[in-house]
């Protein structure tokens, strides 16, 4: 038996590191499945012959584009609503800051609303 030691960017120089050389059909991820759910993946294995993890990669491969969708629509939402209500922020504090009191005018009390308010 041959002991390969494979080395990752985790590791220290100098630390002795032994892992399993990776897998030729992906990397191991694991994920918690409630008992009904997983009831549900077994049965459909067990029926098709096929491997659970045939029918998780599927279901990843089936989704994944419709969610990373979802999830960067949002975020572009987002970032626009975030850059229009910045921009509405940075002209009406222009505004406000431009706008100087003329001669005559009572300034931001009440009487400078038009009347005395009673």
């Amino acid at each position: 038996m041959v002991n390969i030691v494979y080395r990752d960017s985790d590791s220290e120089p100098g630390e002795n590191v032994n892992r399993q050389a990776p897998h030729p059909s992906g990397r191991v991820v694991s994920v918690r499945l409630t008992a009904d759910i997983e009831k549900r993946l077994n049965d459909l294995a067990e029926r098709t012959g096929r491997s659970r993890g045939f029918y998780l990669r599927l279901a990843l491969e089936a989704m994944l584009p419709e969610l990373e969708r979802d999830h960067w629509a949002h975020a572009a939402r987002e970032y626009e609503s975030d850059l229009l209500m910045d921009r509405f922020r940075e002209i009406t504090s222009g505004l406000m800051s431009a706008r100087e009191p003329a001669e005559g005018d009572p300034g931001e009390g009440a009487e400078g609303l038009g009347g005395v308010i009673t």
